[in-house]
C-alpha cells in the first residue's frame, strides 16, 4: 500500500482503503480505535500514528507499550518511522545514548520533510543534553530548510541564538568549521561580537552593524533573534545618581564597608561608565528606611542599591517606592514578590546549594547524601538542593543533619569507643553509605560544613566503606573554604570538590589582589562581599537588561549571574578540586577578567588567596550562614 505523508490529509475511515500518512493528525483515541478495528496490513501504520499522538499528550507508558505491539512486516516507510519515534520516545525518557542509536540507524533521505523537521528537532535534544554546543547549532541549521511558518523559523533563530550566547567563549574559538558553513561562521562571529561588547550597548550595536555587512544573507542578519534585539533597544539604565544603603554603622559596618569598596572598586573598573555618575551612601543602621527613601528621592536618586540584612528588605516591599525609582536589593525574601522596580540579588547559601545539586548531577552522580547543620540555615540549604535535585531526577537525596563541631566531636569520641570506625556514620549521623531497600548506595555527598566540621567527617567517611566499596564523591560548599586552610588541610582533604566565587578561584585574580592590599590578613567572608559589591555595580549599571531581557547572564566576581522569575538573581560558582595539596579547576563557570573561561590546569599551591597563617581572632561572621 502507497502511503500518502501529506500533513495536510484528514483522517479516513479504514473501511475506505485510505490510510493516513505517518504524520501526526488527531488524538491517540482516534488512532488507537482505528488499530483496533483495520485490517493486518493498515494496523501498523494506525499505531505509529497513535505513538505520535501519545508522546504529543506526553502519555510515555502507553506510548512504549503500543510501540512494542507494532509487529513485522514493516514497510521501508513505517520501519523509519518506527525508528523515529523511538528515538523520540527515548529522548522524552532522557535515554540520550539510545536516542542516539536509533538516530544513527535512520536514512534521511528516505524521510518525507516533516519526518526530517522531527528528525532535526530529535538530534538538537540529544545535542544539547550531551552540550555538543557545534553540532546542536549545525542541526538548527539544518532544521531550518523544514521549517515553513515565520513563527517557527523565528523560535528556530532564537533556540540556536540560546545555545551560542550561553556558550563559553574558548569552545567556540576551538571549534572546527568548513569554509563552506557559512551560516555557522556568521552564528559563531555574531556570538564572539555580544561576548566582546555585550556590556557596552553602543559599541555592541555598532559592532552587530558592522556583523550584519559581513553576512547580509545570514538568517539571523535578515531577522535578529529576539533576546538579542530586545537587548539593543533597551533604554539604558539611568545611572546618573545611586544611592548605596548599607549599614555603614554599628555591628553590621564591616559588611557594609566590603561592599562599598567593592561597588567602588567596581564602578571604577567600568570604562563605559558615566564619568559624572554620583554615588551616596546612606547609612541604614542609624535612619528609618521611609526617611531615607524620601532623602534619596529629593536628592535626585533614581537606583538604589541594597537594603543588605533581610529584614529591611522586607520592610522596603512594605513600601510605596516612587515610580521611577529601581531597586537591586542585596538580600532577597523567601519567596520574592513580583514588582517590575526591584530586583534581588543575594549571597545566597540555597542559590549554592542549587548549583550543587546541578553540579553533581551534571558529573553523573545519582544518588547523593546531603550532610547539613541541624539549624534553620542547614533546613533552608537542605530543601534548596531537595528541590534542585527533584527537579533534575525526580527522586528525593537522602537528607541528613549534624550539630555543632563540640557535639559532633563528642558523637564521634562516643561512637569510636563502643563501635570502632567501621560503622561511625550510623552511629553518628544515623545513615550509611550503603544500598537500602529505598536506595542505592550513596555515590555522592555534599557537606554544608566549616573546615573543622568537614575535618572531623572526612575521615570517618573513609573509614565507612566496605572492603572493596568505592567512596561516594566528596563535595563541600565555600563555607569550607576559608583563609587560614593552610598545606595539611589541602592534603587531607585530597579528592574533595569544592564551590566558590570566581574572584577566590581564578589565579592571580585582580580584584583578590586587590582585597589583599585592603586587609592585610584577609577574612574569606569580607572578599565575598567585597566581590558582591562589585557585581552590585555591573547589575545595577544593566538593570533594565536583567529586568527584560530573558538568558541576561552577567561574567561577574560572585559566579555566573542570571536572573529567573520576579528577578531574582542566581549565582553559577566555580568548582575545584583538592589534589596532592593543590588545586584543580573542574568546572570554571567563568573568568570575569577574561572572555574565555579559566585555563586548565593545576593551579599554584596558594591558590586562591590562600594563607598558612590564620586569620585574625576577630573575624566577621559569615553572612552566608544568616
Amino acid at each position: 500500500m502507497a502511503f500518502a505523508l501529506a500533513a495536510c490529509q484528514a483522517p479516513q475511515q479504514s473501511g475506505s482503503g485510505n490510510v493516513p500518512g505517518i504524520e501526526q493528525l488527531a488524538s491517540s483515541a482516534y488512532y488507537l480505535q482505528q488499530a483496533a478495528t483495520s485490517s493486518a496490513k493498515d494496523k501498523a501504520t494506525w499505531q505509529l500514528l497513535a505513538v505520535q499522538a501519545l508522546l504529543k499528550e506526553k502519555n510515555l507508558p502507553q506510548a512504549e507499550q503500543t510501540l512494542t505491539a507494532v509487529q513485522e512486516p514493516l514497510s521501508d516507510v513505517q520501519r523509519h518511522e518506527m525508528l523515529l519515534l523511538r528515538a523520540e520516545l527515548d529522548v522524552a525518557k532522557n535515554n540520550m545514548p539510545a536516542a542516539s542509536k536509533y538516530l544513527a540507524e535512520l536514512n534521511v533521505a528516505m524521510l518525507t520533510p516533516l519526518q526530517k523537521m522531527r528528525y532535526y528537532q530529535t538530534r538538537i535534544a540529544v545535542d544539547d543534553a550531551k552540550g555538543n554546543i557545534i553540532e546542536s547549532v549545525r542541526d538548527h541549521i539544518a532544521l531550518s530548510e523544514y521549517l515553513t511558518s515565520p513563527e517557527q523559523k523565528q523560535a528556530n533563530l532564537d533556540q540556536t541564538w540560546q545555545v551560542l550566547s550561553q556558550a563559553p567563549a574558548s569552545e567556540l574559538a576551538q571549534a572546527v568549521i568548513s569554509p563552506q558553513e557559512t551560516i555557522l561562521l556568521g552564528w559563531l562571529d555574531l556570538a564572539r561580537v555580544y561576548q566582546e561588547n555585550r556590556y557596552n550597548l553602543p559599541q555592541l550595536k555598532a559592532s552587530i552593524a558592522d556583523w550584519k555587512a559581513r553576512f547580509p544573507k545570514h538568517p539571523a542578519a535578515l531577522t535578529l533573534p529576539t533576546q538579542l534585539n530586545q537587548y539593543l533597544t533597551l533604554p539604558a539604565s539611568t545611572m546618573d545618581a545611586i544611592g548605596l544603603l548599607l549599614p555603614v554603622s554599628g555591628q553590621n559596618q564591616a559588611l557594609g564597608d566590603a561592599i562599598r569598596q567593592g561597588f567602588m572598586a567596581g564602578m571604577l573598573d567600568d570604562s563605559s561608565r558615566n564619568p559624572n555618575t554620583r554615588v551616596q551612601v546612606y547609612d541604614t543602621a542609624s535612619k528609618p528606611l521611609p526617611a531615607i527613601i524620601q532623602q534619596a528621592q529629593q536628592e535626585g536618586v533614581r537606583t538604589l542599591v541594597g537594603p543588605l540584612l533581610k529584614n529591611r528588605v522586607d520592610e522596603l516591599l512594605k513600601m510605596q517606592l516612587p515610580a521611577d525609582m529601581s531597586v537591586l536589593a542585596l538580600n532577597q525574601p523567601e519567596n520574592p514578590p513580583a514588582n517590575n522596580s526591584i530586583c534581588y540579588y543575594a549571597l545566597s547559601p540555597e542559590d549554592e546549594a542549587a548549583d550543587a545539586a546541578q553540579h553533581i548531577w551534571d558529573q553523573g552522580q545519582r544518588t547523593p547524601l546531603v550532610l547539613v547543620p541541624g539549624n534553620p540555615f542547614g533546613q533552608r540549604v537542605a530543601n534548596a538542593f531537595r528541590r534542585q535535585w527533584q527537579q533534575l531526577s525526580g527522586s528525593e537525596p537522602t537528607v541528613q543533619y549534624f550539630g555543632d563541631t563540640v557535639a559532633l566531636r563528642q558523637s564521634i569520641n562516643q561512637s569510636l569507643r563502643s563501635q570502632g570506625k567501621a560503622d561511625i556514620l550510623r552511629q553518628v549521623l544515623g545513615v550509611s553509605l550503603s544500598a537500602d531497600a529505598n536506595r542505592g548506595a550513596i555515590d555522592a555527598i555534599y557537606l554544608v560544613t566549616t573546615p573543622d566540621e568537614l575535618s572531623l567527617l572526612k575521615p570517618f567517611i573513609d573509614a565507612s566503606l566496605l572492603s572493596g566499596q568505592q567512596r561516594p564523591a566528596l563535595y563541600t560548599s565555600s563555607r569550607s573554604n576559608q583563609a587560614g586552610n593552610g598545606p595539611d588541610f589541602r592534603l587531607e582533604m585530597d579528592g574533595v570538590q569544592f564551590s566558590d566565587i570566581p574572584m577566590l578561584t581564578i589565579p592571580n585574580s585582580p580584584a583578590a589582589q586587590r582585597v589583599s592590599q585592603i586587609w592585610s590578613n584577609p577574612d574569606y567572608s569580607l572578599s565575598r562581599l567585597y566581590a558582591m559589591g562589585m557585581d552590585a555595580w555591573t547589575l545595577a549599571s544593566h538593570f533594565n537588561e536583567l529586568r527584560q531581557v530573558s538568558g541576561y547572564q552577567v561574567a561577574g566576581q560572585t559566579g555566573l549571574l542570571s536572573a529567573s522569575e520576579n528577578c531574582t538573581v542566581h549565582r553559577q560558582l566555580n568548582w575545584l578540586r583538592y589534589q596532592n595539596g593543590g588545586l584543580l579547576p573542574v568546572s570554571m563557570s567563568v573568568d570575569p577578567n577574561a572572555a574565555a573561561n579559566a585555563p586548565t590546569g593545576e593551579l599554584p599551591v596558594n591558590a586562591p588567596l590562600d594563607s598558612s597563617t590564620p586569620p585574625a581572632a576577630t573575624t566577621v561572621a559569615d553572612p552566608l550562614a544568616q
